[in-house]
């Protein structure tokens, strides 16, 4: 399968909406999925992490669209 690049509204729009099929959008909803996704269990989400989730919720979805998700969502730049 191809990977699919998707500007990035698209991307956020869909993985928001596979998530709310998953968990509730709610405080214990976000937290469950947060400590679903922290694989390695440090607090944070890594790339790989973000990587993994984001295929996993969006099959086909290419790299170029992820990292651009991480980038709108990366604040202070550390990845």
């Amino acid at each position: 399968m191809a990977s699919a690049t998707l500007p990035i509204e698209r991307v956020q729009k869909l993985f928001v909406q596979k998530l709310q099929e998953r968990y509730s959008l709610n405080l214990l909803g976000l937290k469950k999925a947060f400590s679903n996704f922290d694989l390695n269990k440090d607090g944070l989400l890594d790339v790989p992490e973000i990587q993994k989730c984001v295929t996993q919720f969006l099959a086909g979805i290419s790299e170029d669209s992820i990292a651009s998700l991480v980038k709108l969502y990366d604040t202070n730049g550390d990845g």
